[in-house]
């Protein structure tokens, strides 16, 4: 059995790559950042426009949901900064 070749050329290309797919992705991580801040946004507009009592507890529950989402995003956002700045 011949050994698994990589599909890039040399190991320089594959280090571009690799970098390449993490800026890309670190971008995306971004974006879906900026996402999640738009509609904290909305919804604290929303949120000082009405006096309903069951409306602020949906919303004030929808807001816990996107922190802990924004959480976990920011943590991601973290580990891919820290590999870009290890690989350069």
């Amino acid at each position: 059995m011949l050994p698994e070749r990589s599909p890039y050329l040399d190991p320089m290309e594959a280090a571009y790559c690799d970098l390449d797919a993490t800026d890309k992705a670190l971008g995306a991580v971004v974006a879906q950042l900026m996402q999640l801040y738009l509609e904290k946004q909305r919804l604290h507009q929303e949120l000082n426009n009405t006096e309903d009592y069951e409306t602020v507890e949906g919303i004030e529950w929808q807001l816990k949901l996107l922190r802990d989402e924004e959480r976990s995003l920011h943590r991601i956002e973290s580990g891919l900064q820290s590999r870009l700045k290890s690989t350069q």
